[in-house]
């Protein structure tokens, strides 16, 4: 039974390892200690009912199909493509495999006798029960610097700090436990290894947890400054929605008053047979007429955005189709209407700038009420190789995304952003009821 129990006891600190592998450079679907457990007694499981038809010659095959059944199933706990899958599984044989040599060289420096005698049957009971508490001391700080080689460019300092924590602590302890056995090698008893597993367990689970409450934490303080960023962008985008609002009110205030004084000039000139000065008034209020904003949807304050926007000279080669409909008695106010249809031309001019020189650049901006919601959607062309969604938060377009994200789950609604047949679609939908009840 106390061999059993020990097995099991390390087996899952080396489990939990490949486990940690996955949780760094993949995406789990399940929380670390769940995984780690379930995958080891699933192990257990299936290695003992294979054991009801052991032999000296099949023991060894048995084990390993064990493991492969087992991981297979343990791979349906995260969300990653087979590809990313198998790398981290090469990555854990990686590991298992340098760690197996590391542990019968330190092994047989601590018990003073010649790496050949490791795995002798005089030593059981001592040698190889003390070789696999080393060998997680040693399978674990090669992961973790697995890990930080895999991940040296998508971590931060911060994250990489912890990580370098958890390898110094492994290695700390590693020492600790070699100098243990070569002091008290000939007197090793089964309570002193029973000592010794039950401190390294609670000891690497305590790393697991400070690990992942100290990235927890950073995740949680990225999360926070991200959305103050976020809404010192939606603040910044209303004033500017505002001074665009302003500027049309004015720009148009003006065009009516002055075509008003040109019209009483043409009346005055007319009289006393003026004709080549009432033909200069005509081309001035010509001009006049062609600089009239144009109304896009019901919406001044989007109006006003958006021809601003236009006369952007760089907005000359992108082919633009604008059709608004429906923007009428919708429950969002005109700033949150402004920034949905705004942040969402805007990311599509982004993505457009970023094309390669002679592809056709074009926006097509559309929105209809329908089935109960209010739908704006925009297309437009994408290179290949640009991330999804890919945050820009220098210019902006990353945090109009999580506006446009946190406006659409304000009214009950979502946005979307995908990928089909080299074309960007983006559609946001927010419910014609209102607020979101949560």
């Amino acid at each position: 039974m106390n061999d059993q129990l020990i097995y099991f006891i390390n087996l899952y600190l080396q489990l939990s390892i490949g486990t940690f592998i996955f949780f760094e450079l993949g995406h789990p679907k399940r929380g670390f200690f769940f995984i780690s457990f379930t995958w080891t007694s699933l192990f257990y499981i299936v290695h003992r009912l294979f054991l009801l038809f052991e032999t000296n010659a099949v023991e060894e095959i048995l084990q390993t199909t064990a493991k492969f059944a087992t991981f297979i199933f343990a791979l349906f706990f995260f969300d990653d493509t087979i590809w990313q899958k198998l790398r981290c599984a090469v990555y854990f044989t990686f590991v298992a495999i340098i760690a197996e040599p590391l542990t019968i060289a330190l092994t047989s420096y601590a018990f003073n006798m010649p790496p050949s005698d490791y795995y002798s049957q005089n030593f059981v009971n001592s040698v190889l029960l003390c070789g696999k508490l080393i060998i997680v001391d040693i399978m674990l700080p090669i992961t973790v610097l697995v890990c930080i080689i895999a991940k040296r460019k998508k971590n931060s300092i911060a994250h990489m700090k912890g990580m370098w924590q958890m390898l110094s602590f492994t290695l700390l302890h590693t020492v600790f436990i070699i100098a243990f056995f070569s002091v008290n090698r000939m007197h090793i008893t089964y309570r002193m290894l029973w000592t010794q597993l039950i401190f390294q367990l609670l000891l690497i689970i305590m790393i697991y947890l400070q690990y992942f409450n100290s990235k927890n934490a950073l995740d949680l303080i990225r999360t926070e400054t991200e959305l103050e960023n976020a809404a010192i962008e939606a603040e910044s985008n209303k004033r500017y929605y505002e001074l665009a609002q302003n500027k049309y009110k004015a720009i148009s205030s003006l065009q009516s008053h002055l075509c008003s004084q040109l019209e009483k000039a043409e009346s005055f000139l007319s009289s006393d047979g003026t004709d080549e000065m009432v033909s200069v008034l005509g081309d001035i209020r010509k001009k006049l007429d062609e600089i009239r904003a144009v109304n896009y949807c019901a919406s001044n304050t989007v109006n006003s955005v958006l021809t601003i926007k236009l006369e952007d000279e760089a907005m000359a080669a992108i082919d633009t189709e604008i059709d608004l409909r429906d923007c009428e008695e919708l429950p969002l106010d005109k700033y949150e209407l402004c920034s949905i249809i705004v942040n969402m031309f805007d990311n599509a001019v982004h993505c457009c700038r970023k094309l390669p020189d002679g592809t056709d650049r074009y926006i097509r901006l559309k929105s209809r009420a329908k089935s109960g919601f209010f739908i704006v959607r925009c297309e437009n062309p994408y290179a290949e190789g640009m991330e999804l969604g890919e945050p820009d938060t220098i210019e902006g377009h990353g945090y109009g995304l999580r506006i446009l994200e946190k406006t659409c789950e304000k009214y009950n609604g979502e946005f979307t952003l995908r990928y089909n047949n080299g074309t960007a679609i983006a559609t946001a939908a927010v419910s014609l009821d209102g607020l979101s009840d949560e």
